[in-house]
Order: structure tokens, then C-alpha cells, then sequence
């Protein structure tokens, strides 16, 4: 529901420039203390009688802000035209630039508002610039350029930091907010709007934004009731100050809410209270709710009204999804193919468009809707390497993007976001020509994934066979993933679970069987499942990997020399410093601990043949990390050193973890994204002594030559007299594997 690219840009109404009525002539006014309290109603009525005694511009640039936040673009428009001659051109400009901006003249909206902010920085006016730069940002918020959107904000915390302005550091933060939700950050959009909703908590006028953007981010994650109350709260606030635009957005968000929640009536009920003009996000969600009580002649209609009149991918994409699920629905299976592909297309556009300067998750999870759409649709027609093809669509992207990161001696925002674009139509432009099957090869694989709420399995035999399996509603492997997860020993939980993720023709062999986990099947022991009496790393030794498109398009690389140990950094992990002594007697290298194990001398070389680190490790809001001597090293500062080994062993707590639904974000993964070959790691927390061991084993079954394999002996071996949560929580990944396959 994309409320909020448009609520960023009416939030600015209430931040365009307060000029206080001295601009020459004494106290503050009535006028000005309205403003000032986001008070528009009042200050309509005391800033037309200021202006009516006296028309000078600072009284007409007051009287332009209130209509323009009570919806009176025109109005305001004239009343900044007669001010843009004289000495307040910069302020009548700004007011311009945003209503413009607010009626989809992006060009001469961003002109006139870069003037404005050239004009105010000149005159060294820290807090409007802050102002003129956030409407910018805005104004690319809009159009979903989270590019530049981000860029603009950057100058505008700078901005009002030197002007010391908390009120906009507070709605930098809001934006902020926006911007990571879209780019799929919910944890930092939450943050950012926390401290937007601390510096603002004094201004009604200013607080409701706050209300409604966090009513999206439980929306978002699905906690309905929540999301209501915001929505209610935002309404109130916009009745009591007269800002009919945000009413009318906390209306159309309550419409949605009350789609999500089967409340058809409850939805339409909002949309009649609408005074606002029928615009996209209104046929949008009375398409919804008309399709929700069967009006699907109807609300096709609507929608084909909606795609008329979307002004931006971000609205084009999801319109052309629904579109789809109602021709699916009354059994138009072409149009809602072709409903789906063009929803992906516009996705696919968006994604090549951006860069995440934080590497996030490619997409949102209802972005991801189109995909699983077609996906589930192909799947059950049979057509398997179509299917394949929707399926590694929406599994493979962040693997790639951390593919590309790893590229380049440094980070270039444009060079990143191209490259993305580059290889990913490339790699499509190769299966065009070639089946991304054909290029699987003979690897055994399977692909566990949730699409439209099922749990799908996914079998690819040796000999290239595909088969879908959809085992209905994926709640129930999700909670026994959980319940694994949380503990190894759980037989129960090991058995029911092996019996929905490992098919029948899955057979015991020493072949590496390839598995491709997402979402909440990330984080199973996948060596603990059991078919019976036996464990699955009893039957087969298991490799995971990112997409079926990472192993598709690695090759083999010529092994490297050499190897380096690194182990206990600060003092706290005996266990793992003999370990350490050991494998590096086995390995002929002298181990580094404590002050040895740092930064530096990880970093030259950038690559061996083997790289073993056994140091505390964890996962939180800022992503994985290892702990060195002088401080940590985190995911993405793996990818920025390009380190990578032909064998990556981390003997850490939660090596392999990521908050992410698919693999990337971890370690494993920014590993392998360099260009190691296989990388051994753990999936939680593990107790000194038991990593101790498992290392043991490992070394002593050959990891250095056939990694995959050797954890798969180590584990036997060690299942023979310790329970799994002694073991299962090490995990092998591997986007190719040349160990004789």
C-alpha cells in the first residue's frame, strides 16, 4: 500500500518555511504562532485577516502555507507567485516547488525548489536549506528514486545539524523512515520513525505523520490491530487540525487495513467518508474491496482505471499484480499470465534502477507477490522450466547483488546499481539460449519455499527431472522449523519435518545433494531430519546454497595456497585457542589469538586455500559480525576486503545466520560471494568444547580436500555418542562445488 510516498511530500506542507511577521516588524503574531503549532485552520483565518491589514509578502507566504496544508493548492500557488519578485523569492519558491511537486510536475517542481535551496544556503540559512533539500528528497520519494531520495536527506540532516534544527533532524527521520521500509529495512524504518516521533511529539500538526507511517510498519508486519489504532489516532489528530489530506490518507489506510482483515464493509464504509478527488490509491482499494465481496467485473474496471492513471513503478506493479489474481480467480489464466509478467517487469525495472546503499533484501515481501504468483500458476500447469525460471526470480537476486558488491576497489553507487542490472539481464539473456536446467548439470537439488502462503518443495534429480510438490499451508513447517531450530533433539519435530522437506525420491548415496533453503527453512539443522529411524546426514552429505542461478552460473576456481588460522581474539574462548594449536599443526601454520588476531593480518592475503576463524560471532540490527582484536568485521566489510579461501571454516556462534529470508546477510554468504569455494559455519550459538570438537573431526576427515563430505563424516561420527544439538548446528555452503562432483 503506497500511502507513503505521497504523505512524505504533504508532510512538508507543515515544515515550508514559518516567517515570523517581524521580517521586519516585531513579535510574532497570531499568525505565526498557528503555524508554528500546526494549527492550519486558525492560521487560515488569522493570517487571511493579517494579510487583509496588511499585504506584505511574509502575511502572504503565512496565508499560502495554511491553504496549501488545508488543500488549497491553487490558492497558494497565486499568493507565492505575487511574492517570487521581491526579497522573499527564495521562501515563495519553495512554496511553489512543493505544490508543484504535490501535482506531479516533477521538473519545474525540483527547479524551483533547487533555487530555493541555493538561495537560502547562500544567505546562510542552515534550517530552510535543511527544509528545501528535505522537499527534494521528497520529490524523488514520489517517483521511488530511493537513490537520489537518500542523497538529498543526507544534505538535509546536514543542513539542519548545522542550523541545529530538531524539529526537521526529527523529519529527516520520518523520510528516513519511508525509505527504508520501501527498501525492505522494517527494523530501521521502526528506528528512524522512534526517533522522528521523539523529536516531533510536540506538534499535532507533525505528530500524525508519525502516527500513520508507523501504522504502515505494523501493517507491514502483519500486526493488524496495531496498525489500526495508528490509523484511528492519525484521523483524529487530522480532524482536530483540519488537514483534510491526511485525513482522507488515514482513511484510504484504514480501507486497506480492513482488507487485510476480510472487512469489506468496514473498507467501503472509509472510502464513502472520502471528500478527497478519486485518485489512483482510491480506485486501488475499492478495487480490493470489491473483489473481496466477489464484484470482480468491477473491480477489474477500477483497476484498469488505477493502471490509467499510476504515476509511478511503484503503483504500476502492484495494480497490474491484482489485476492478475482477479483474472486468475474467475478463470482467465492467460491475462493473469500476462497480468504477473508485467507486474515483474516493472519490479525487475524498479530493482535495476536502485542501489541499496545498505545491502538489504532485494524486495519486500509484497513485491515479491507477482513472482510467487506465476511461480505457483506454472508450477501447477506443469510447464517446469517456465516455473523454474518465475521461481529463481525471486530466490536468487540478493545473492547476485552481493555478487556485484564484491566487484570494484570501491564502492560506486551508479557502477553498482548498472552492474546489478548488467549481470542480471545477462545471466536471463544465457537461459534464453541455454535452460537454466541444462546448466545445473547433475546436481541433485531441492528448493524449499514459500509461495502464496504454501510450502512448496522443489526436486531436481540428476538426471535434470524436475517435480512441484505444493504441501498446502506452510504454518505448520514453519513452526516445526521453529521448534528445530530452537532444538536439535527434537525427534519429533526432526521427523515430521523431514517427512514434508525430503521426498521419497531422495535416495542414500554419497552424491552431494544440494539444497536451497528460504524464508524460515534457513535456519534448520538440515543434517538432524529424519526419514524414519535414520538422520538425513546418515543418507547423504548436504550443501546449501543460495539460488539454483549461483550454481548455474559459478565455475571452478584454481586453488589457492596457503592458509591462515585466527582464534580467541579477546581472551574468553580457551577451547577454541586449542583448537586452533591443533588445526594449525595440521595445516603447517602458526595460529593467531588475542592481539595477533586482527584485522591487518586477516587482510594480506586476500586469498588462500584455507581460512579457518574461531572468534565470537553474532547477528543484530546492523547484521552479522566476527569479533576481532581491534573491533568487528561485518558482512559487508567481507565483501568490501574481496577475502575469500577455497575452504572457509568459521568455527563461530551464528556464522551462517541472517535476519533476512534468504541467505544473504550472513557471513557463509558474504564468503561465498567472493568467490570461496565452500564454507563451513553454524546456523546459532555453539558451546566452546562442542565447536572443539566438531573441528576435530572435521579436519581429521579431510576438509581441506572435500569439505561438504567431511562435515557430513564428522557429524556421523559424532552422532554415535552425543545428541544432534552437539552438531547439527554446523552447515556446509557451497555455491559450487568442485570436490568430486
Amino acid at each position: 500500500m503506497k500511502l507513503a510516498s505521497t504523505l512524505t511530500c504533504l508532510a512538508l506542507a507543515s515544515l515550508t518555511l514559518a516567517v515570523s511577521d517581524d521580517a521586519g516588524l516585531g513579535s510574532p503574531s497570531r499568525c505565526h504562532e498557528a503555524e508554528q503549532r500546526g494549527d492550519w485552520r486558525e492560521a487560515l483565518v488569522v493570517c487571511q485577516a493579517s494579510y487583509a491589514r496588511d499585504p506584505r509578502p511574509s502575511y502572504g507566504l503565512a496565508l499560502a502555507r495554511a491553504k496549501m496544508s488545508l488543500g488549497d493548492d491553487d490558492g497558494a500557488l497565486a499568493l507565492a507567485r505575487l511574492a517570487e519578485a521581491g526579497e522573499m523569492r527564495a521562501e515563495a519558491r519553495m512554496i511553489a516547488g512543493l505544490v508543484l511537486d504535490r501535482r506531479g510536475d516533477a521538473a519545474p517542481a525540483r527547479a524551483a525548489l533547487g533555487e530555493a535551496l541555493a538561495l537560502f544556503r547562500a544567505r546562510g540559512e542552515s534550517s530552510r536549506a535543511a527544509r528545501a533539500a528535505y522537499a527534494i528528497a521528497g520529490s524523488h520519494w514520489r517517483m521511488a528514486r530511493y537513490r537520489e531520495a537518500i542523497a538529498e536527506l543526507d544534505a538535509s540532516l546536514r543542513d539542519a545539524e548545522a542550523g541545529r534544527d530538531a524539529r526537521m533532524i526529527g523529519y529527516v527521520a520520518l523520510m528516513r523512515g519511508d525509505v527504508l521500509r520501501a527498501l525492505g529495512d522494517a527494523r530501521g524504518a521502526e528506528g528512524a520513525l522512534r526517533e522522528a516521533d521523539a523529536a516531533l511529539a510536540a506538534t499535532p500538526g507533525d505528530l500524525v505523520y508519525v502516527r500513520l507511517k508507523m501504522g504502515m510498519l505494523h501493517r507491514d508486519a502483519g500486526r493488524l490491530s496495531l496498525a489500526r489504532q495508528a490509523f484511528e489516532e492519525a484521523l483524529a489528530i487530522s480532524r482536530d487540525t483540519g488537514l483534510r489530506d491526511i485525513e482522507a490518507a488515514a482513511r484510504l489506510n484504514l480501507a486497506y487495513t480492513a482488507h487485510l482483515e476480510g472487512n469489506a464493509v468496514a473498507g467501503l464504509g472509509h472510502l464513502a467518508e472520502l471528500s478527497a478527488p478519486r485518485d489512483v490509491s482510491y480506485l486501488y482499494n475499492r478495487a480490493l474491496l470489491e473483489s473481496d465481496r466477489g464484484g470482480f467485473v468491477e473491480a477489474a474496471r477500477l483497476l484498469d482505471q488505477a493502471a490509467a492513471m499510476a504515476g509511478s513503478d511503484e503503483w504500476a506493479w502492484d495494480v497490474a499484480h491484482e489485476r492478475g489474481r482477479i483474472a486468475e480467480r474467475t478463470g482467465d489464466t492467460a491475462g493473469a499470465e500476462r497480468a504477473y509478467r508485467a507486474s515483474i517487469a516493472v519490479v525487475e525495472r524498479m530493482r535495476e534502477a536502485v542501489d541499496l546503499t545498505e545491502l538489504q533484501p532485494w524486495v519486500l515481501r509484497r513485491r515479491r507477490a507477482p513472482y510467487e504468483a506465476l511461480f505457483a500458476m506454472l508450477a501447477r500447469a506443469g510447464r517446469t522450466s517456465e516455473a523454474l525460471e518465475a521461481l529463481e526470480a525471486f530466490t536468487a537476486r540478493s545473492f547476485l547483488d552481493s555478487l556485484v558488491r564484491a566487484e570494484g576497489a570501491a564502492f560506486d553507487a551508479s557502477a553498482h546499481a548498472d552492474a546489478i542490472g548488467a549481470l542480471w539481464r545477462g545471466l536471463r539473456k544465457d537461459t534464453a539460449q541455454s535452460e537454466l536446467g541444462t546448466r545445473l548439470g547433475e546436481r541433485e537439488i531441492l528448493v524449499h519455499v514459500e509461495a502464496q502462503g504454501s510450502l512448496w518443495v522443489v526436486h531436481r534429480g540428476r538426471d535434470g527431472e524436475v517435480a512441484f510438490a505444493d504441501h498446502g499451508d506452510a504454518a505448520p513447517a514453519r513452526a516445526l522449523a521453529e521448534r528445530l531450530a530452537a532444538d536439535p533433539d527434537d525427534d519429533a519435530a526432526a521427523g515430521k519435518l523431514g517427512e514434508l522437506l525430503i521426498p521419497e525420491r531422495v535416495t542414500a548415496g554419497d552424491d552431494l545433494l544440494h539444497v536451497v533453503p528460504t524464508g524460515s527453512f534457513l535456519s534448520v539443522p538440515y543434517a538432524a531430519l529424519r526419514r524414519g529411524s535414520r538422520r538425513l546426514v546418515d543418507e547423504r552429505p548436504v550443501a546449501l546454497a543460495p539460488s539454483l542461478r549461483a550454481l548455474a552460473a559459478s565455475a571452478v576456481s584454481a586453488r589457492s595456497d596457503g592458509a591462515l588460522v585466527l582464534a580467541d581474539a579477546d581472551g574468553t574462548l580457551p577451547a577454541a585457542r586449542e583448537e586452533a594449536a591443533l588445526v594449525g599443526r595440521l595445516l603447517g601454520v602458526a595460529p593467531l589469538t588475542l592481539a595477533e588476531a586482527t584485522l591487518e593480518r586477516l587482510l594480506a592475503p586476500p586469498s588462500r586455500h584455507v581460512l579457518h576463524v574461531a572468534t565470537h560471532a553474532g547477528v543484530d540490527a546492523g547484521g552479522a559480525w566476527l569479533r576481532l582484536h581491534d573491533g568487528r568485521w561485518t558482512a559487508r566489510d567481507v565483501l568490501a576486503s574481496k577475502v575469500r579461501a577455497d575452504v572457509v571454516v568459521l568455527a563461530s556462534c551464528s556464522s551462517a545466520s541472517t535476519r533476512h529470508e534468504e541467505m544473504w546477510g550472513s557471513l557463509a554468504a558474504a564468503f561465498l560471494a567472493n568467490g570461496s569455494g565452500a564454507v563451513i559455519a553454524t546456523l546459532g550459538s555453539v558451546d566452546d568444547a562442542d565447536a572443539r570438537a566438531v573441528v576435530t573431526s572435521l579436519y581429521r576427515n579431510g576438509v581441506t580436500d572435500d569439505p561438504v563430505r567431511a562435515l557430513a563424516a564428522a557429524q556421523r561420527e559424532l552422532a554415535r555418542s552425543v545428541p544432534p544439538r552437539r552438531w547439527a548446528s554446523f552447515v556446509a555452503y557451497s555455491a559450487a562445488v568442485p570436490w568430486h562432483e
